[in-house]
């Protein structure tokens, strides 16, 4: 019986867990690709393991990085050159996302600033909420929502009791439309450790939310400059020093008006790229 591999021209890793199944398949005739997300050092397994995962890419017949930073990282540390690869940038359904946002969800009242991501120690929401606890004793008045859910909730959960902020710093949970939440906040921000791209910044630019993160992964490739946004490093003193800036300068701070296209334009040549790949 044949194997219903041999059917298929294409062959993709999504993830690195899939590394040894596409380069082992039966498919001979395929094209083999691997398609890297993050931060390889950032990756939990043993420096033999991504040794492993470096000399696997190699064999690829071609792959792909959602940034340059995560392309450049395995370069520079590991010393080699991954002539069989190029950086396309995550699709995003643009007309969905702009759709959506219009779309009212859960009330939670006049939000400041908002986050969205897993609640684990990696995406720094912890400092958030110290830098949030901080400018609330200086006297501002500011209400934070963060939209997802993970292990580090009884944590947080926990400090907001203690400090008796559950009023205006929420957890909002998993929310499966959050653009209308990001659409109308004054601000989001992205206080992450470690990113691959940073997608969700690039939907905040695309639904004109200003945007303050982390200079951490790709997110350098969104944000060029101090009209698109304001970046600063991880921890929660740059948090801190990073949304007093906005709250005490706004009217200094001015929103490039062309960066929705720009996000818009980027989003077509990712897509001209994925035909150009597959064809």
């Amino acid at each position: 019986k044949k194997h219903q591999l041999l059917d298929y021209d294409f062959e993709v890793a999504f993830s690195h867990y899939m590394f040894d199944d596409i380069l082992k398949s039966p498919n001979l005739k395929s094209k083999k690709i691997f398609w890297f997300h993050g931060d390889l050092r950032n990756s939990g397994f043993s420096v033999k393991q991504n040794n492993h995962f470096v000399h696997q890419m190699v064999q690829f017949d071609t792959g792909v990085f959602v940034s340059h930073f995560s392309k450049n990282i395995i370069e520079k540390t590991w010393g080699v050159v991954l002539q069989n690869s190029q950086v396309i940038y995550n699709l995003m359904p643009v007309d969905e996302i702009l759709e959506k946002s219009r779309q009212p969800q859960q009330n939670f009242g006049k939000i400041n600033f908002v986050s969205v991501g897993r609640l684990f120690h990696q995406k720094g929401f912890k400092d958030l909420l110290s830098a949030h606890i901080r400018l609330l004793k200086e006297g501002f008045t500011i209400r934070t929502l963060i939209i997802g859910e993970g292990n580090q909730r009884a944590e947080l959960e926990k400090i907001i009791h203690d400090n008796n902020v559950s009023d205006s710093f929420i957890l909002g949970g998993y929310q499966e439309n959050p653009y209308f939440h990001i659409k109308t906040a004054n601000y989001f921000i992205l206080p992450s450790y470690s990113e691959g791209y940073g997608l969700v910044v690039a939907e905040a630019l695309l639904l004109d939310t200003f945007v303050l993160s982390t200079n951490v992964g790709g997110i350098l490739e969104l944000i060029e400059s101090e009209e698109e946004g304001i970046l600063f490093s991880p921890g929660a003193e740059h948090v801190y020093t990073a949304v007093k800036k906005v709250l005490t300068e706004k009217e200094t701070l001015h929103k490039n008006n062309d960066f929705k296209q720009k996000i818009i334009n980027r989003n077509q040549r990712t897509q001209d790229q994925l035909r150009q790949l597959f064809s």
